[in-house]
């Protein structure tokens, strides 16, 4: 027999933006550490300008059997994406190009996110005995400052960082069923926050008059798409 859901009162709250950028944050962090274990510490992403993928970079991935070189490689080029993505949110803050309250410190807090992912993934990577891929995924920067240097208003800004988070979660959510089951959750993990940072992007976008209608804050079937991912090994050599 089913038993009806029981409902719990809840407390209105009215958190500053800040407030909301640091809980979104900690909660993304409490998630992957349940998912992923301790990692080492941020590692700092250089001052090279990296930009936004292009279609010509991505490819759709096939089914591979799960199994160590798959799964170190899916790793390795996780920790590139995730570099890269560090490096152009980094960027994208010391335009000033970006003004609307919030924003720039959703930037940075997004950087710091990228760069705590990087380190989870190399340390994955360490462990299931590859060697840690340290650096921003090559393809992905190669066309970084001209992309950068093209920006001319606050909707490109969070367009080009949309991009990035799509990328980014489309890649892992494919890769997730690709890798042995023990990293599957590590994956998961990552692409869930990289869904919040597509949540709050969109948000902020259509706050602006100039944004584009291309972003959307939800799937429309409730299910993220991999049209896009990322294949692993690319750019890492």
């Amino acid at each position: 027999m089913n038993r009806p859901a029981t409902r719990h009162a809840t407390r209105p709250v009215n958190p500053s933006r800040r407030a909301f950028l640091a809980a979104l944050g900690a909660a993304g962090a409490v998630a992957l550490d349940a998912c992923s274990g301790a990692h080492g510490p941020s590692k700092t992403i250089g001052a090279a300008p990296v930009g936004t993928t292009s279609t010509s970079t991505t490819t759709t991935l096939a089914a591979v059997p799960p199994g160590p070189a798959v799964d170190i490689l899916v790793l390795q080029t996780a920790s590139s994406i995730e570099h890269y993505a560090a490096g152009v949110y980094t960027r994208l803050a010391g335009t000033g190009l970006v003004t609307s309250p919030g924003t720039s410190d959703a930037l940075r807090l997004f950087a710091d996110h990228h760069t705590n992912h990087g380190g989870m993934f190399e340390g994955a990577t360490g462990r299931a005995g590859g060697t840690p891929y340290t650096k921003a995924n090559r393809v992905l920067s190669a066309d970084a400052e001209s992309r950068v240097e093209a920006l001319r208003t606050e909707a490109d800004v969070l367009a080009l960082a949309y991009g990035i988070e799509q990328l980014a979660a489309a890649t892992y959510t494919f890769n997730a069923a690709q890798v042995s089951t023990g990293l599957a959750p590590l994956l998961v993990g990552v692409a869930s926050s990289e869904a919040r940072h597509l949540t709050l992007l969109a948000t902020y976008a259509r706050g602006l008059a100039a944004a584009t209608a291309a972003a959307s804050p939800y799937p429309a079937d409730g299910f993220f798409p991999v049209t896009g991912a990322l294949a692993p090994g690319v750019g890492l050599a």
